[in-house]
Protein backbone atom coordinates (compact mmCIF):
# COMPACT_ATOMS: atom_id res chain seq x y z
CA UNK A 1 0.00 0.00 0.00
CA UNK A 2 2.73 2.54 0.45
CA UNK A 3 6.73 2.32 0.72
CA UNK A 4 8.06 0.67 3.77
CA UNK A 5 10.97 2.53 3.92
CA UNK A 6 9.27 6.03 4.06
CA UNK A 7 6.75 4.28 6.81
CA UNK A 8 8.64 4.25 10.43
CA UNK A 9 7.95 4.61 12.87
CA UNK A 10 4.84 2.96 11.69
CA UNK A 11 1.76 2.66 13.89
CA UNK A 12 -0.26 -0.64 15.21
CA UNK A 13 -3.41 0.51 13.91
CA UNK A 14 -2.56 2.37 10.81
CA UNK A 15 -4.38 1.69 7.51
CA UNK A 16 -1.52 0.09 5.43
CA UNK A 17 0.05 -3.34 5.39
CA UNK A 18 3.40 -1.50 5.71
CA UNK A 19 2.52 1.28 8.39
CA UNK A 20 1.86 -1.78 10.53
CA UNK A 21 4.60 -3.86 10.19
CA UNK A 22 7.02 -0.55 9.96
CA UNK A 23 5.03 -0.55 14.02
CA UNK A 24 6.34 -4.46 14.37
CA UNK A 25 9.35 -4.26 12.67
CA UNK A 26 10.83 -1.47 14.92
CA UNK A 27 9.89 -3.20 17.89
CA UNK A 28 12.06 -6.27 16.42
CA UNK A 29 15.12 -4.21 15.90
CA UNK A 30 15.23 -1.48 18.14
CA UNK A 31 18.48 -1.49 19.88
CA UNK A 32 20.00 -3.85 17.39
CA UNK A 33 22.70 -2.90 15.70
CA UNK A 34 20.85 -3.44 11.93
CA UNK A 35 21.80 -3.56 8.36
CA UNK A 36 19.29 -2.42 6.14
CA UNK A 37 19.46 -3.52 2.20
CA UNK A 38 17.89 -2.11 -0.88
CA UNK A 39 18.85 -1.75 -4.62
CA UNK A 40 18.84 1.35 -6.50
CA UNK A 41 18.57 2.72 -9.88
CA UNK A 42 21.43 5.28 -9.66
CA UNK A 43 24.22 3.41 -9.13
CA UNK A 44 25.76 -0.41 -9.89
CA UNK A 45 28.62 -0.03 -7.04
CA UNK A 46 27.28 -0.63 -3.25
CA UNK A 47 27.13 2.01 -0.86
CA UNK A 48 26.40 2.93 2.35
CA UNK A 49 24.21 5.51 3.99
CA UNK A 50 24.03 6.90 7.81
CA UNK A 51 22.43 9.57 9.56
CA UNK A 52 25.76 10.76 10.51
CA UNK A 53 29.59 9.09 10.73
CA UNK A 54 28.88 8.10 14.75
CA UNK A 55 30.68 5.04 17.28
CA UNK A 56 28.71 2.16 14.86
CA UNK A 57 29.30 3.54 11.46
CA UNK A 58 32.95 4.25 11.99
CA UNK A 59 33.17 0.64 13.28
CA UNK A 60 31.02 -0.97 10.30
CA UNK A 61 31.19 0.59 6.85
CA UNK A 62 35.18 0.16 7.11
CA UNK A 63 34.83 -3.44 7.68
CA UNK A 64 31.67 -4.15 4.91
CA UNK A 65 32.42 -3.85 0.99
CA UNK A 66 31.84 -0.22 -0.29
CA UNK A 67 33.96 2.66 -0.53
CA UNK A 68 31.73 5.13 -0.55
CA UNK A 69 29.46 5.96 2.65
CA UNK A 70 26.42 9.23 2.41
CA UNK A 71 24.98 11.08 5.32
CA UNK A 72 21.76 11.64 5.39
CA UNK A 73 20.93 13.92 8.08
CA UNK A 74 18.18 15.75 7.30
CA UNK A 75 16.22 13.32 4.69
CA UNK A 76 15.76 10.31 7.24
CA UNK A 77 12.20 10.86 8.02
CA UNK A 78 10.07 7.44 7.17
CA UNK A 79 12.81 5.53 7.13
CA UNK A 80 14.87 2.66 9.22
CA UNK A 81 17.93 4.34 8.93
CA UNK A 82 16.48 7.20 11.49
CA UNK A 83 17.01 4.60 14.45
CA UNK A 84 20.11 4.37 15.96
CA UNK A 85 22.42 2.11 14.81
CA UNK A 86 21.61 1.14 11.09
CA UNK A 87 23.64 1.48 8.42
CA UNK A 88 21.48 0.88 5.18
CA UNK A 89 23.05 -0.23 1.95
CA UNK A 90 22.62 0.21 -1.56
CA UNK A 91 23.51 -2.95 -3.02
CA UNK A 92 23.54 -2.17 -6.92
CA UNK A 93 21.15 -1.78 -9.81
CA UNK A 94 17.28 -2.71 -8.79
CA UNK A 95 16.29 -6.77 -10.44
CA UNK A 96 20.62 -7.52 -11.15
CA UNK A 97 21.91 -10.85 -10.35
CA UNK A 98 25.02 -8.44 -9.37
CA UNK A 99 22.98 -6.95 -6.96
CA UNK A 100 21.69 -9.70 -4.93
CA UNK A 101 25.36 -11.08 -4.94
CA UNK A 102 26.81 -7.76 -3.61
CA UNK A 103 23.55 -8.24 -0.63
CA UNK A 104 25.01 -11.88 0.25
CA UNK A 105 28.42 -10.90 0.66
CA UNK A 106 27.64 -7.47 2.06
CA UNK A 107 25.74 -9.52 4.75
CA UNK A 108 28.34 -11.84 5.58
CA UNK A 109 30.92 -8.96 6.10
CA UNK A 110 28.07 -6.94 8.25
CA UNK A 111 27.62 -9.71 10.47
CA UNK A 112 31.48 -10.85 10.87
CA UNK A 113 32.11 -6.60 11.93
CA UNK A 114 29.39 -6.98 14.42
CA UNK A 115 30.94 -10.43 15.90
CA UNK A 116 28.29 -12.20 15.02
CA UNK A 117 29.96 -15.02 12.92
CA UNK A 118 33.89 -15.10 12.20
CA UNK A 119 33.70 -16.56 8.40
CA UNK A 120 36.56 -14.64 7.49
CA UNK A 121 34.39 -12.37 5.25
CA UNK A 122 35.15 -9.01 6.96
CA UNK A 123 37.44 -6.76 4.73
CA UNK A 124 40.45 -5.04 6.53
CA UNK A 125 39.59 -1.29 7.37
CA UNK A 126 39.65 0.23 4.63
CA UNK A 127 39.53 3.92 3.27
CA UNK A 128 35.82 5.80 2.81
CA UNK A 129 35.00 8.30 0.68
CA UNK A 130 32.23 10.18 2.94
CA UNK A 131 29.36 12.43 1.16
CA UNK A 132 26.66 14.35 2.97
CA UNK A 133 23.29 15.09 1.38
CA UNK A 134 22.73 19.14 1.18
CA UNK A 135 19.24 19.11 -0.53
CA UNK A 136 17.24 17.65 -3.31
CA UNK A 137 17.70 18.07 -7.06
CA UNK A 138 13.64 18.77 -8.28
CA UNK A 139 12.16 17.59 -11.53
CA UNK A 140 8.67 18.63 -12.80
CA UNK A 141 5.66 15.21 -12.46
CA UNK A 142 5.78 14.44 -16.32
CA UNK A 143 8.23 14.70 -18.75
CA UNK A 144 11.54 12.87 -20.49
CA UNK A 145 14.30 12.67 -18.13
CA UNK A 146 18.28 12.84 -19.23
CA UNK A 147 21.21 12.40 -16.59
CA UNK A 148 24.23 13.29 -17.95
CA UNK A 149 27.28 12.69 -14.99
CA UNK A 150 28.02 10.09 -12.53
CA UNK A 151 27.20 9.52 -8.83
CA UNK A 152 29.99 10.80 -6.40
CA UNK A 153 31.84 12.67 -9.17
CA UNK A 154 32.32 16.02 -8.89
CA UNK A 155 29.91 18.24 -11.06
CA UNK A 156 31.93 22.26 -11.73
CA UNK A 157 30.03 25.25 -11.69
CA UNK A 158 28.31 25.89 -15.10
CA UNK A 159 27.97 22.08 -16.02
CA UNK A 160 24.96 20.31 -17.30
CA UNK A 161 24.14 17.85 -15.38
CA UNK A 162 20.14 16.42 -16.69
CA UNK A 163 17.85 17.47 -18.91
CA UNK A 164 14.10 17.27 -19.16
CA UNK A 165 12.24 17.17 -22.08
CA UNK A 166 15.53 18.36 -23.91
CA UNK A 167 16.08 21.24 -22.18
CA UNK A 168 19.49 20.79 -19.90
CA UNK A 169 19.59 21.86 -16.41
CA UNK A 170 23.33 23.99 -15.43
CA UNK A 171 24.66 23.61 -11.87
CA UNK A 172 24.21 26.76 -10.55
CA UNK A 173 27.28 25.91 -8.38
CA UNK A 174 29.83 22.97 -7.67
CA UNK A 175 28.46 19.70 -6.13
CA UNK A 176 28.81 15.90 -5.92
CA UNK A 177 25.70 13.78 -7.35
CA UNK A 178 24.06 11.18 -4.97
CA UNK A 179 21.33 8.58 -5.89
CA UNK A 180 21.11 10.86 -9.14
CA UNK A 181 19.09 9.00 -11.75
CA UNK A 182 16.75 9.88 -14.27
CA UNK A 183 13.68 7.45 -13.37
CA UNK A 184 14.61 6.60 -9.75
CA UNK A 185 12.46 8.95 -7.87
CA UNK A 186 9.06 10.68 -8.67
CA UNK A 187 9.65 14.31 -7.77
CA UNK A 188 13.46 14.69 -7.86
CA UNK A 189 16.42 13.80 -9.66
CA UNK A 190 18.54 12.65 -6.73
CA UNK A 191 20.70 15.05 -4.22
CA UNK A 192 23.50 17.81 -4.26
CA UNK A 193 26.31 16.40 -2.06
CA UNK A 194 28.96 17.65 -0.92
CA UNK A 195 32.11 15.58 0.42
CA UNK A 196 32.88 15.42 4.34
CA UNK A 197 36.42 14.95 5.66
CA UNK A 198 36.97 12.01 7.00
CA UNK A 199 39.40 10.15 9.29
CA UNK A 200 39.26 6.57 10.65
Amino acid sequence: DEDLNRAFPGDPSADSHEGRLAHHLLREVRDCTTLSLHSTQSHADPFALVTTMDAAAREICPRIPVEVVVETEGFTNGRLIQQPHTVEVECGLQGSDEAAENAYHLLRAFLDATGVSDAGQAAADRKLDVFRLVEPISKPEDGDYEVYVDNFEHVEAGAAFAAVDGEKLVAERSFYPILLSAYGYRDIFGYVGERVEFQA
